[in-house]
């Protein structure tokens, strides 16, 4: 059995002579690799800078910030919090003004390399629109996952120097708005107070016009009612004059008649048998008289006695002591006459109690000095007084920048490229030298 021959190839390396070979073209080697690398690099100074995500914290103001807002908060209902301070700075940024006014001015797109106005414009807004605003979520990390404790502010870019000067000037620009809302909002809560104020004090004065004016009418109606009561009282007197002057003028004619007939017949005493039946006030003279028959005539009682009755009213100077009633009717004619209500309106007006109350309110409102003060304290606040005025705590100096460049990868691609191109080229190299040699010697 004939045994198998193996060919045999002049070719052929071994493995001492492969590491051999490779060692001879290490510097061929390592010029291909630094020759790739440069390539590489040229290349990719050609390209975009590389893009990055950045993250801002946007957090509330300080407790030291906030205790400058302590005295305008205790005194008056006109509060500012870091609560309100933030949500006003997040109402401004979401509205996305001063981001795109930022943009522009940092010239965040390069106005060279778009068309017109209105894709720069477009460009502008779709910058602006890749920027999030992110709450915060799980701050106490008790729900594990992510955490964030603050507002943050992230977007992805490839220029760190324009973003945070970007992020500069739109957070001065924006707490500049939020300081002059806040100035507006204190302005309109003092013309609405001071307006309010106001109509209070004119409410007031109304009501003690109309207070004066009802009391006015009430001794209008007094003074009146007092007029018609003095005239009715007038009226009785001298109806109760006019009344005793014909009853004295009936009862003289009618004593001068029994007289008469007494002196005829010689009665001169009284003759008449009393008969005592009870006594009765005589309603017209104020006299007792004696109740008779009514049949008995009146002469009987003599003339001696008619006749001194005559003598006794001829000699009557005051017939007012003798007119029945007559002393109640000058009793309220005195009291109608010397009564002062009249006069003392004035007095009384000023010291009636519900005008009282009212005057009151309006001494405490005239003297009220909350507005005055809380203005003055609005004055001493960073919204006034101060250049430094933060509605936030924008931590742009520490944002994060996160790159997603693949820099290390391409420059270990590059090594790793140009490293196996060395390795072929020697390798190839040394092939084909080996082979010339060979056919050279043939």
């Amino acid at each position: 059995m004939m045994s198998e021959v193996r060919p045999t190839y002049d070719d052929e390396f071994d493995l001492f002579e492969l590491f051999q070979t490779l060692w001879n073209g290490k510097w061929k080697i390592f010029l291909i690799v630094v020759l790739t690398f440069v390539i590489v690099f040229g290349i990719r100074l050609t390209q975009p800078p590389p893009s990055f995500i950045a993250t801002t914290e946007i957090r509330p103001i300080t407790s030291v910030e906030a205790e400058r807002y302590a005295a305008l908060n205790a005194f008056g209902s006109f509060k500012v919090t870091p609560l309100l301070l933030q949500n006003l700075y997040f109402e401004q940024l979401e509205e996305r003004k001063f981001l795109k006014e930022a943009i522009h001015e940092l010239a965040l797109i390069e106005k060279v390399k778009v068309e017109d106005d209105k894709s720069y414009n477009k460009a502008i807004e779709k910058l602006s629109s890749r920027v999030k605003f992110l709450p915060p979520i799980n701050v106490d990390g008790t729900r594990g996952g992510d955490v964030r404790r603050f507002w943050t502010i992230e977007v992805k870019y490839n220029n760190k120097k324009k973003w945070q000067k970007m992020l500069s000037s739109m957070n001065k620009n924006i707490n500049q708005s939020v300081k002059h809302i806040l100035q507006q909002r204190f302005e309109t809560y003092l013309f609405i107070d001071k307006k309010k104020r106001n109509f209070e004090l004119i409410d007031i004065t109304t009501q003690i016009e109309n207070t004066n004016k009802d009391f006015d009418k009430q001794m209008e109606e007094f003074e009146l009612k007092q007029e018609f009561r003095l005239e009715d009282i007038n009226t009785q007197i001298s109806n109760a004059l006019t009344d005793y002057e014909r009853k004295t003028s009936d009862r003289l004619a009618f004593l001068y008649e029994q007289a008469e007939i007494a002196r005829r017949l010689g009665v001169a005493k009284n003759t008449i048998e009393a008969q005592t039946f009870g006594a009765q006030t005589f309603s017209a003279q104020n006299e007792m008289v004696i109740n008779i028959n009514s049949d008995t005539p009146f002469y009987l009682r003599g003339y001696e006695a008619i006749e001194k009755e005559i003598e006794l009213i001829a000699l009557r100077e005051d017939i007012r002591a003798f007119i029945v009633g007559f002393f109640d009717l000058e009793q309220n004619k005195r009291t109608l006459e010397q009564d002062k209500t009249l006069q003392r309106v004035e007095k009384n007006k000023r010291f009636l109690e519900i005008n009282l109350e009212l005057e009151k309110k309006q001494r405490a409102l005239k003297q009220d000095k909350i507005l005055e003060r809380a203005e003055s304290l609005f004055a001493s606040t960073p919204i006034v007084s101060q250049n430094d005025f933060l509605a936030v705590s924008a931590r742009i100096e520490a944002t994060e920048f996160k790159y997603q460049s693949k820099g290390n990868l391409y420059t270990a691609l590059s090594i790793l490229l140009g490293g196996i191109i060395g390795v072929m080229n020697v390798f190839i190299s040394a092939v084909y030298n080996k082979r010339k040699k060979k056919f050279t010697e043939a």
